[in-house]
């Protein structure tokens, strides 16, 4: 014996099946879909963070390398001359290998280090000035004693010229008569 609606239920058997499948379907993938963007998210969270990190120890180095510097200017000026110039060029050493490393580096905030780099630069620079100008005041003090002596010189010369040609007139007249 064989039901009548036969071909009705297997009609509804197979739609009840299609519509379970469809919903196991998409229940998985949002089951899959949702353990999977936690994933995507972390990482990339963590390359976000490995970029952060990276620019901090890229800050941490170059503040540490700018402190160097400023400690290596603040001493320059203490110490002998000679000294100086070995110093200055030890100076300008650092300044340049601090500047290649901020050329390397990828951080966003490449103009306020370049603008770092450029300041220590200048203030290096002002400091040699700074040095070559103070020995020139020795030097001017030391100058302005011969220009004296020899604005002296040139007085007393003038004196005997002037003395000398008073005498050349008289001559001259006496020859005349």
């Amino acid at each position: 014996m064989q039901p009548s609606n036969n071909n009705e239920r297997k009609k509804a058997f197979l739609n009840f099946l299609l519509l379970f499948v469809v919903s196991v379907i998409l229940i998985t993938a949002t089951v899959f879909s949702g353990r999977e963007v936690p994933f995507r998210q972390n990482n990339q969270l963590l390359r976000d963070m490995a970029v952060v990190q990276n620019e901090k120890l890229f800050s941490t180095e170059f503040f540490s390398r700018m402190n160097h510097i400023g400690t290596m200017l603040d001493s320059i000026n203490k110490i002998q001359p000679q000294d100086a110039s070995f110093l200055h060029n030890r100076i300008e050493q650092e300044i340049t290998s601090l500047d290649m490393s901020v050329n390397t580096d990828s951080s966003d905030n490449k103009p306020y280090y370049k603008n770092i780099v450029l300041t220590l630069k200048d203030l290096s620079d002002s400091k040699k000035q700074l040095r070559d100008m103070n020995g020139k005041d020795l030097d001017k003090g030391a100058l302005q004693e011969k220009i004296d002596a020899l604005t002296e010189k040139n007085d007393e010369l003038r004196s005997k010229t002037l003395t000398l040609q008073q005498q050349v007139d008289t001559l001259v007249r006496r020859n005349m008569r």
